[in-house]
């Protein structure tokens, strides 16, 4: 029910039309749509419809009255106008319907299994939520099997419709030729499967699970997998029994061999699908694109879908082809010809065959583990604080806060603070430096809703990871947010650390020397640029390696036009496994070797980041050749241009001590 341009005001419709009648429709379990104007008071008499009827009603917001009609026709004018159907017998006016809801003449009430329909009939009402009573009656099964068009009336007579007999008679082949499933498994006569529709799943399912034993795959971490995804094949299965043309006397093939399953079904694609299909080939979508769906047999659908067994977002061919690629197996499925006549889907199974003793089996396809750059992080802080400040500096603040130092914080000069530091608290160090009527707590995803509120978000967390860096004895530049080692006293930087596999010792500061006369021409300095990252929800702090070039081995950096295309050349040098040993170390840097590591955000408040690199496995790559050339090329390269730099630096250095000696 949709309602537009009524306030609800009136008892008659409110009271009596509609809350009243909550019981007899089962909480309007179809839905009311209840439109409103964007300025529109929700009347109370509304609200309490809404609030009885719960998730059965839903307030929309609309622009205008001829404004929704307009979308309405715009929307139903698109839908497809072909349902394939049948003539419905007796009908004075020739209306149709779909083969499923037609009345099965010969199908009588006796044939019924009245202990599946009980089962399967209280199932669908407790997951549609429809009261069902404490003792549960025949009559009671058939009013509601007579509202889900499973029983119909033919004169004076109570009879099943097809799909009625279909999913409940113990026998429907009897009156629908193609009801029937024949299997065949691989070097065996064909079996037939008879019984309703609920049987057939059950003892297909059974077969299925029996060929689809798992087996332990050997590898790093060993895993159990199974030939074929058990939902795939279920999904595939169901989409079968609801999808076929039972109209035809053609029966469900189900071709088992040992490297595929073939279901073969009677009945193409139904015309509003494949009419959408059609149209979006051309644009080179596949049929398995998600929300496209169809329903030859909209009652079958509504029992299925009711009871669990399948859904109704046009999801279920998407989730079988990324479920079968996951697992490492091809699926094919679609209209056999362009006839649409008849529907096939063809799932290969893995490539793996286990031992049949051991139920164990090698990869078949070699794979490689893959590092981002990424450490994750585990937790955001919920609530960020603001305060306006008469203070013009920073100097003033820190100054206020003497002797202790003031947590990090994002300031506006003459405006606002803002820090994860609860400026409510009396002993806040920022309470000197704020006006504390204007407090003010907000949540961390409120903040984030806006680009300005982001940035000042990720602003506040770098100067907490300054404070980091600084404490482990690193140099910052704050300006390009990256860190490295200045020299010792007595020259190079040796850091040893734990590597993937054992300890390690570099060089993370170096001397370079001038060939002719022995003295330091520059320092050479491993670096680390660094920031956070979200990916929708989640969070990273982000770990680039690179180079920093200084005359004095600590602040004065090299200004040389060459300086930002030596670092750019020595970083294209450093292929996979030296960049990826590269953020070994630095994230053994920040971590100090632990799984995790704490950045501080108040006294009492921190950012927990995992010590261990986000990664993931992927089928490996071909080798290339051509990678040792261009490795061998870059160094011949960088060769001549560090000996180009070290000779300006070399002139440079004269040039200063002349000076001095003139001097």
């Amino acid at each position: 029910m949709i309602v537009i341009g009524y306030r609800g005001a009136e008892p008659s419709i409110m009271q009596h039309l509609l809350a009243d009648q909550c019981s007899k429709t089962h909480d309007f379990r179809r839905g009311i749509f209840w439109c409103l104007l964007a300025t529109s008071i929700v009347h109370p008499s509304v609200s309490s419809l809404a609030t009885s009827l719960g998730g059965n009603m839903q307030l929309v917001e609309i622009r205008g009255f001829d404004e929704v009609m307009g979308d309405l026709a715009r929307t139903c004018s698109a839908l497809p106008k072909n349902i394939r159907s049948v003539s419905l017998p007796g009908a004075p006016d020739g209306s149709t319907i779909p083969f499923d809801m037609k009345v099965c003449a010969g199908g009588v009430l006796e044939e019924l299994d009245w202990s599946r329909v009980q089962v399967q009939i209280v199932e669908y009402c407790r997951r549609m939520q429809i009261h069902i009573p404490d003792s549960v009656t025949r009559p009671w099964l058939i009013e509601r099997m007579e509202q889900l068009d499973l029983l119909r009336r033919s004169g004076s007579v109570l009879c099943t419709t097809m799909a009625g007999y279909l999913m409940f008679a113990d026998k429907p082949s009897r009156q629908i030729a193609g009801a029937e499933c024949h299997l065949k498994l691989h070097g065996e006569e064909k079996r037939c499967i008879d019984g309703n529709l609920w049987s057939q799943l059950d003892s297909l399912l059974e077969l299925l699970d029996e060929l689809n034993q798992p087996f332990r795959l050997k590898s790093a971490v060993s895993e159990s997998v199974y030939p074929y995804p058990p939902l795939a094949l279920k999904e595939l299965l169901v989409n079968a029994l609801v999808h076929r043309d039972y109209s035809r006397p053609e029966t469900l093939d189900i071709d088992l061999d040992s490297k595929f399953i073939r279901f073969t079904n009677a009945g193409g694609l139904v015309d509003s699908v494949f009419q959408v299909v059609n149209t979006r080939l051309q644009q080179q979508i596949e049929l398995g694109h998600r929300g496209i769906k169809g329903y030859r047999n909209p009652v079958i659908a509504d029992l299925f879908y009711g009871a669990g067994a399948m859904d109704k977002e046009g999801s279920g061919l998407p989730d079988v082809y990324n479920d079968v690629v996951r697992n490492e197996g091809k699926v094919f499925f679609g209209p056999v010809d362009e006839t649409n006549d008849t529907f096939r889907a063809l799932i290969f199974r893995r490539q793996e065959e286990a031992d049949a003793i051991t139920r164990t089996a090698a990869p078949a396809v070699s794979r490689s583990k893959f590092f981002a750059n990424l450490l994750e992080v585990v937790g955001l802080p919920e609530v960020i604080w603001r305060a306006k400040t008469p203070c013009m500096h920073v100097f003033d603040i820190l100054e206020n806060a003497r002797p202790v130092q003031p947590p990090p914080f994002q300031f506006k000069p003459g405006s606002e603070i803002l820090t994860f530091s609860d400026l409510s608290l009396p002993s806040n160090p920022f309470r000197p430096s704020i006006d504390v009527t204007t407090v003010e707590g907000v949540r961390t995803a409120s903040l984030l809703d806006s680009p300005e509120g982001n940035r000042n978000f990720v602003e506040l967390l770098n100067r907490a990871v300054y404070r980091l860096l600084q404490s482990r004895g690193l140099l910052v530049d704050t300006d390009k947010k990256r860190c490295y080692f200045g020299r010792t006293e007595a020259g190079p930087k040796e850091i040893t650390y734990q590597a993937s596999f054992r300890q390690a010792t570099r060089t993370a500061t170096k001397a370079i020397v001038s060939k002719q006369t022995g003295k330091t021409l520059y320092w050479q300095h491993e670096s680390m640029y660094f920031g956070f990252e979200s990916f929708q929800n989640e969070w990273a702090l982000r770990v680039l390696p690179g180079y920093v070039f200084t005359k004095d081995g600590r602040y004065t950096l090299l200004h040389y036009s060459k300086i930002g295309v030596l670092a750019t050349r020595k970083a294209a040098r450093d292929f996979n496994m030296q960049v990826y040993n590269d953020i070994v170390f630095w994230t053994w840097v920040l971590s100090e070797g632990r799984d995790s590591f704490e950045v501080g955000l108040t006294d009492d408040i921190s950012l927990s980041i995992r010590g261990v690199l986000l990664s993931c496995e992927l089928a490996s790559a071909a080798f290339d050749p051509d990678l040792v050339v261009a490795e061998v090329k870059e160094d011949s390269r960088l060769a001549r241009l560090e000996e180009e730099i070290a000779a300006e630096a070399e002139l440079e250095l004269e040039g200063v001590q002349a000076e001095n000696n003139a001097n």
